[in-house]
C-alpha cells in the first residue's frame, strides 16, 4: 500500500505549478469559456498572478495558517485560482458545490469552521 499524508502532497504540487509557470508562462493554465472571469484563456502566468494577489488578500484579512477556507462559486477559473492560492497561505480549502440549497451549504461552512468563503455569489451567506 502506498501511503502519503496529504501534506506530504501539498508542497509538490505547489512546486510542479511553479514550474509549470516559470517553464511555460504564456501556456494556456484555463480554458473555461466565455463563462470565466478574464475571458477564456488564462495563462499560466496570469493564474500564478492572481492567485498571488488573493493570497495576499486572505493574509489582509487576517487569515492565519491552517484556518479552513470555504470556496463557493460557478466560475471555474475563480475556484482554481481560490484553490491555488489558499494551498500557497497554507489553509485548506473547502469547495462547496453552488447547487446546493443554501441551508446545507451554511450548515456545512460552519461546522468546517471556515474562516471566510471565497465566492461570486452577493446572496452567499456562510
Amino acid at each position: 500500500m502506498n501511503a502519503t499524508k496529504s501534506s506530504d502532497a501539498v508542497p509538490g504540487f505547489l512546486a510542479s505549478f511553479q514550474q509549470t509557470v516559470e517553464a511555460f508562462p504564456e501556456a494556456t493554465a484555463i480554458s473555461c469559456g466565455a463563462e470565466s472571469s478574464g475571458g477564456p484563456n488564462i495563462s499560466y502566468c496570469e493564474l500564478d498572478r492572481r492567485a498571488r494577489i488573493l493570497q495576499a488578500e486572505l493574509a489582509g484579512y487576517g487569515v492565519t495558517p491552517g484556518s479552513p477556507i470555504a470556496i463557493h462559486t460557478h466560475d471555474r477559473a475563480l475556484a482554481i485560482t481560490a484553490m491555488i492560492a489558499i494551498l500557497r497561505h497554507g489553509c485548506p480549502y473547502l469547495p462547496l458545490d453552488p447547487l446546493y440549497p443554501q441551508d446545507r451549504l451554511e450548515y456545512i461552512a460552519s461546522h468546517a469552521d471556515a474562516a471566510l468563503t471565497i465566492t461570486d455569489n452577493d446572496d452567499f451567506r456562510s
